[in-house]
């Protein structure tokens, strides 16, 4: 992945701060500091190049009506694109909270890119097998690149949608297919039926969310696979949900183990809110896609917390991009313990299959630390401070995030040498 920085001058409580854009954002600490905001930064790069916000962008850079034109071309800079960035994001942010005052000035900082583009279309062919369809080809500063192949109406909107893809690439570099936002916490009010709940707030967070499940509900109805795919995936999700999730028209439903069919509005919260991100994964719609996930282990028992970490890690492992808040340490100490295998994994990968026949843990789980970057948030002088967890070998230092554990301990130890005390008397 290319270097991406985001400097934060202001961002709700978080002021003068920085982050770098990784495949795995990681985000836990104290609350109330900001997370959700940085976390929900953090997704906007990745959800802006698959968004109709990029095509507005673009629309307004080609040079004129295109419609019958063999030639056109599409010119900015990396200073405009960064600029329009840094205003977008401002709108962004007052969309998703509804709140107009919300403040926003973040800095957006891409290494490796060029200062300049210069886009020409040629048309190079039309009707492919009697299909009305144009065939155009991009030259990117003077070098060939991509394809295009449009319909003879709104050719610039095919065109941008297409560059959308390319610029992905050249900024992040990688082609993101797809983007989801994805917290759990929303979705325990949902029963499957998400079109109908549309509107039910003036929130653009929820009506992100309810438009990504309506669209992987829809997906994972049209694309049921008769013979699904006995995959670590799939066995994870089944164990998770001790059960397998089934798409009808009539809605979702859990099918347990002794075959009752449940609707998915009638399951425990646990289970209904994973149910978007499961279907996604069921639907092997998980390659390079970015989805953004608050608390993945809300509300869950810690064996499913550590069930859902290995699940996550597998998705990661199948080229999916993910930010994450998480408050639980049963959820990061099941990521190290991953990221511990992973560097086994990688230094020596016999005995990592050997330690895992050992101890009966899935080959597919496991994380590199190369792909993750992990911030811990505290306050400082009643400031909001992020500090960029240093992963090494023994995964990430938590030491801080156990301070709360480390207190009710010696409470408990206090707790206890009274109760024993009592006796005696």
């Amino acid at each position: 992945m290319n270097k991406v920085s985001i400097h934060i001058n202001e961002l709700g409580p978080v002021r003068n701060q920085s982050i770098e854009l990784k495949p795995v954002m990681l985000f836990t600490g104290e609350s109330s500091l900001g997370k959700s905001y940085v976390n929900f930064l953090s997704y906007y790069l990745f959800y802006t190049f698959y968004s109709e916000r990029m095509k507005d962008f673009l629309m307004e850079k080609i040079d004129g009506a295109v419609d019958n034109k063999d030639t056109f071309s599409i010119q900015f800079s990396k200073a405009d694109f960064v600029e329009w960035l840094q205003n977008d994001v401002k709108n962004f942010f007052v969309y998703l909270y509804n709140f107009d005052e919300f403040k926003c000035d973040v800095k957006f900082i891409f290494e490796g890119v060029d200062d300049y583009f210069d886009i020409k279309y040629t048309k190079v062919a039309e009707k492919i097998n009697d299909i009305d369809v144009l065939i155009f080809q991009a030259e990117i500063n003077g070098k060939k690149d991509h394809y295009v192949d449009v319909f003879s109406q709104k050719r610039d909107l095919f065109i941008c949608s297409s560059l959308c893809d390319v610029l992905c690439a050249k900024f992040l570099g990688h082609d993101i297919k797809g983007s989801y936002l994805l917290p759990p916490g929303r979705a325990s009010l949902l029963t499957g039926d998400y079109t109908v709940q549309r509107g039910s707030s003036k929130m653009g967070l929820y009506d992100l969310f309810l438009r990504d499940n309506d669209f992987i509900n829809s997906e994972a109805l049209r694309n049921k696979p008769k013979n699904p795919k006995n995959t670590t995936r799939t066995s994870l999700v089944q164990k998770l949900i001790n059960g397998e999730l089934m798409s009808e028209k009539e809605g979702l439903f859990l099918i347990t183990k002794d075959r009752q069919k449940i609707p998915i509005g009638a399951v425990a919260s646990s289970i209904r809110e994973l149910t978007p991100l499961l279907q996604l994964i069921l639907s092997d719609s998980i390659s390079n896609r970015a989805i953004c996930i608050e608390e993945p282990e809300a509300h869950l028992h810690p064996e499913m917390q550590i069930s859902i970490a290995d699940l996550l890690a597998s998705c990661i492992n199948g080229q999916a991009f993910l930010q994450i808040t998480t408050h639980s340490d049963y959820f990061m100490q099941r990521i190290n313990q991953l990221l511990k295998y992973g560097s086994i994994r990688e230094q020596a990968p016999d005995k990592y299959n050997a330690l895992c026949k050992t101890t009966g843990h899935l080959p597919d789980c496991y994380l590199n630390k190369e792909d993750l970057n992990a911030y811990y948030f505290s306050s400082e002088n009643g400031q909001t401070k992020i500090e960029l967890l240093n992963i090494g070998n023994e995964g990430v230092p938590l030491s801080t995030f156990f301070n709360a554990v480390g207190i009710l301990s010696k409470e408990d130890e206090l707790l206890n040498d009274e109760l024993e005390r009592l006796k005696l008397q």
